[in-house]
């Protein structure tokens, strides 16, 4: 049940409707966007194994490129989570 079904309160139901579609949107982006990550980590952990068997000879500029998705990758989940706590406990105030 959503705080909108339960709660009766001094928040505005369109409020709280607010925050829960936008809890629901970033949840969405979250999902995918963990999934971006997991992709690159495991091209990266290909990568690298064969790097290091020398079966990959992966240029410094194509390697730092690599990285610098993974890091955005890995940004873009830590922001969005970071959103997702903030929104989460902006519906809890509500619901106070």
């Amino acid at each position: 049940m959503t705080y909108s079904q339960r709660l009766s309160g001094a928040a505005s139901l369109s409020e709280i409707m607010h925050l829960e579609h936008q809890i629901k949107h970033v949840k969405e982006k979250q999902a995918a966007a963990d999934e971006s990550l997991k992709q690159y980590k495991q091209q990266w952990a290909k990568y690298a194994t064969k790097l290091q068997k020398g079966e990959l000879p992966l240029e410094a500029a194509e390697r730092q490129a690599f990285q610098v998705k993974l890091e955005a990758a890995q940004t873009l989940v830590n922001t969005l989570t970071a959103q997702l706590d903030e929104l989460e406990m902006a519906l809890e105030e509500l619901g106070d």
